[in-house]
């Protein structure tokens, strides 16, 4: 009989040993496991918009009811405020800021409408650092054809 407990007692402390070892090995795996389906997880990522349409030197965007302000140098400083609907073209990109030069604008505020003033406007929108936020890029067949051959790894 005491042969017997004694066997017993080898066993479960072997079968305690052996459970503590496979736990050990399960929660190494389940480590493991979730670290590569982070990988998966990230490689097959959805495209961002943001990625899709990031701003790239020569391309071309619009900036919203850009406001103005106009003085008149006059005997009498007159403040003309106005705002326009700029397109431009992108000629330099940083972190947060664009470089943009205008090529056309549209405005419904007289002043901006009158032609004697369409060169001081385009002038002043020429070579001109904005946040990034202040400019939408115009996604034309260009833009897309270069993403996809961008996606393929092909320059």
């Amino acid at each position: 009989m005491l042969i017997v407990i004694i066997c017993l007692s080898v066993a479960l402390v072997i079968s305690a040993i052996t459970i503590a070892n496979l736990l050990d090995n399960n929660n190494t795996l389940r480590t493991e496991l979730d670290s590569a389906k982070r990988e998966v997880e990230t490689s097959k990522k959805p495209v961002k918009k943001e990625d899709i349409f990031d701003i790239m030197p020569g391309d071309t965007g619009i900036i919203k009811n850009y406001g103005i302000v106009n003085t008149k140098p006059s005997r009498d400083p007159v403040e003309i405020n106005y705002k326009v609907t700029y397109e431009v073209t992108i000629l330099e990109v940083s972190k947060d800021s664009v470089k943009v030069t205008a090529t056309d604008f549209s405005s419904f505020d007289p002043f901006a409408r009158d032609s004697s003033n369409r060169p001081g406007i385009m002038d002043f929108m020429k070579e001109k650092w904005l946040d990034k936020s202040k400019v939408e890029i115009v996604v034309d067949q260009r833009k897309i054809r270069d993403r996809k051959l961008s996606e393929l790894g092909i320059e």
